[in-house]
């Protein structure tokens, strides 16, 4: 699959006489008229979800690369509950790359860290959709001083997939329709 570009630019940027570049809006976003050699963003990552052939309301096969996997709503929604719900996709994503990116830096350190595990749940009183917050719960097995698990509590905070949850994406969340 050809990567799609993506032609904006969040950056601040300056014309060759140092005059700032002219900037549009559009009730959407905002544009920036850009020299062809700014910025030009390429997809880094692509996922499909897709209704599942068979019909049923809610199921998707989700596509990532070469691998595929089953999305489902449960009971609650009047579904089937065969596959996790989104959600449960969304907290698995913060619980991999959080420990994926423990699991890097100890290698990195060449400290001796056994094992990672990193629990994630919601909190709030059940009236909507959205969780009022998250819990992590870390727990790092191997011979490490309060220091070294002090510092891999710190380096947990980067995980790009809890950047991504915070808002921190420089440039947000653009949607459109397909042709």
């Amino acid at each position: 699959m050809a990567a799609a570009v993506l032609l904006r630019c969040g950056g601040l940027h300056t014309a060759a006489g140092g005059s700032p570049l002219q900037r549009t809006t559009t009730p959407r976003r905002l544009i920036t008229k850009l020299p062809s050699s700014c910025c030009v963003y390429s997809a880094l990552h692509t996922v499909v979800a897709s209704e599942d052939p068979s019909g049923e309301r809610y199921k998707n096969i989700v596509t990532s690369g070469s691998h595929s996997f089953r999305g489902d709503l449960g009971e609650a929604w009047s579904a089937g509950g065969t596959a996790p719900e989104p959600k449960d996709y969304a907290l698995a994503g913060l619980a991999l790359c959080t420990s994926m990116t423990i699991r890097l830096f100890a290698d990195r350190m060449k400290w001796p860290l056994h094992h990672v595990q990193v629990e994630v749940q919601e909190l709030g009183k059940g009236s909507g959709s959205v969780p009022d917050g998250l819990q992590m719960t870390l727990k790092l097995e191997g011979n490490l001083t309060s220091q070294q698990k002090e510092r891999l509590l710190q380096v947990s905070a980067k995980c790009p997939v809890k950047q991504m949850m915070l808002g921190k994406m420089r440039d947000g969340i653009d949607m459109k329709l397909a042709p």
